[in-house]
């Protein structure tokens, strides 16, 4: 599960979970052991991949001269 985490100072954190809900006999929950990691860098990293592309895709769609992109 992602989900977004307040921080001091007004800033966020992007926060990425993975975790189980454990069970008592009875059937009541236990606890909920898992992870949770930091994924700020990598999620504001994608966010600036896709804008970057939505900017190059807009110009290609709108220029009527020819673009080449080599690798």
């Amino acid at each position: 599960m992602r989900w977004r985490l307040g921080a001091h100072g007004g800033r966020s954190r992007n926060v990425e979970t993975h975790g189980q809900v454990s069970h008592r006999a009875d059937g009541k929950v236990a606890g909920l052991p898992g992870t949770s990691q930091d994924i700020t860098v990598a999620h504001n990293a994608e966010r600036a991949r896709r804008a970057a592309e939505e900017q190059f895709r807009a110009y290609v769609e709108n220029t009527a001269e020819w673009v080449w992109a080599l690798d």
